[in-house]
């Protein structure tokens, strides 16, 4: 009998996207600021003024 290939492509993509979501997760703000797409952590914050919190 012949297994069928459809659960095999859906437990792939499973996996995969899984995968995309870890390395969207852990590495999302070294993409940015590597492709330059938004502020990094290159920019600086900007200083509280004193008396404000």
């Amino acid at each position: 009998m012949v297994r069928p290939r459809w659960h095999d492509a859906l437990i792939v993509t499973a996996i995969t996207g899984l995968l995309a979501v870890g390395v969207w997760a852990l590495w999302w703000d070294d993409v940015r600021g590597f492709l330059n797409l938004g502020p990094g952590i290159s920019e600086q914050p900007t200083p509280i003024a004193g008396g404000q919190t």
